[in-house]
């Protein structure tokens, strides 16, 4: 049990560290500017900041769970990582559909945003890889979470 629970506090520490910096990345290449969304600078970055928060209430419910051994918390937490990891599988998988739809012309995509990661995603630049590698470290730390998260809860349970 001890062991499980210090897998857990040391996946929600990378997961939160994970998510922050991603968030700084975003916002040191200027993803939240007015020219990359469409809508105010200000918003942008206040969605942006809000959506941190909410990404890290996740890591904060492992840690939290695995440190005062909190049975509901190691359910949010290892329930919300799998949640995580289906939809960045689903919405990778959709991304690609959709880049096959419009045959790589992402000139045609009418979103800016989702212009923008067309545009990446069809060059051979290191965002290409960068976009790749985060969406993969998101869906196997999302999984591995999960099923540390899983196993410290049936533990618990006991």
């Amino acid at each position: 049990s001890r062991k499980t629970t210090k897998r857990v506090v040391f996946l929600a520490a990378l997961g939160a560290t994970l998510y922050i910096l991603n968030f700084v990345i975003n916002l040191m290449r200027g993803n939240y500017d007015v020219n990359y969304s469409g809508s105010s600078s200000e918003n942008s970055i206040w969605a942006a900041f809000s959506s941190l928060l909410i990404e890290l209430s996740i890591p904060m419910c492992g840690y939290c769970g695995a440190l005062y051994h909190n049975r509901q918390l190691a359910c949010c937490y290892c329930s919300c990582n799998l949640f995580v990891a289906i939809v960045s599988i689903m919405s990778f998988i959709r991304f690609n559909i959709r880049i096959s739809e419009i045959h790589g012309q992402c000139v045609s995509e009418p979103d800016l945003q989702q212009r923008r990661q067309c545009e990446i995603w069809v060059s051979e630049s290191v965002d290409k890889y960068v976009m790749l590698f985060s969406t993969m470290s998101t869906i196997f730390m999302g999984f591995f979470a999960f099923w540390t998260g899983n196993i410290l809860y049936n533990k618990l349970a006991q």
